[in-house]
């Protein structure tokens, strides 16, 4: 169980750290729209100088770069706290993986209609991440169930209960 998180989460910390390269133009995108949103919806107010849009769009793409790295480094700590067992790094795996159970009905309503969740914010994601996350969904959901149950049966990091 121990090596099954811990390569959960170095194929995670790699995926995390992909993600700057694949959002970029979407990084991009998100800004132009959000500014181009709001000059819509206040007509009367001045829109903001180019520069201002590329400098906040420069500023966003390092926030996702700073957001990476501290993803990958939450992934070495778990992974190192699977390798360890550390009990409290069991319990917060366990809550992850549980919260990230609630993800995959919620990508699959984005599958196929992409607006639904996006249409609050006035953008929405590639369809490619919606199936990205759905793929990773299966094998995340596993691992909560099986850590879920030998919790239950025999304790954080299924290691044997001492006897009463």
């Amino acid at each position: 169980m121990q090596t099954a998180v811990a390569v959960w989460y170095a194929i995670s910390a790699l995926y995390t750290l992909t993600l700057p390269f694949w959002m970029g133009g979407m990084v991009s995108t998100i800004m132009t729209q959000t500014f181009q949103r709001q000059e819509q919806l206040n007509p009367n107010v001045t829109p903001p100088p180019a520069e201002f849009i590329q400098t906040m769009t420069s500023f966003m793409y390092g926030v996702l770069w700073v957001s990476a790295l501290f993803g990958a480094i939450i992934c070495a700590l778990f992974i190192a706290g699977a390798l360890r067992r550390w009990t409290w790094a069991f319990y917060a795996v366990l809550v992850l993986l549980g919260l990230s159970a609630v993800s995959g009905p919620l990508n699959l309503v984005n599958i196929f209609d992409s607006r639904a969740f996006g249409a609050m914010a006035g953008y929405s994601a590639p369809t490619g991440f919606y199936v990205a996350g759905l793929i990773l969904w299966i094998p995340a959901t596993a691992l909560f169930a099986w850590m879920l149950i030998a919790a239950i049966k025999r304790g954080p990091w299924a290691m044997t209960r001492p006897a009463s």
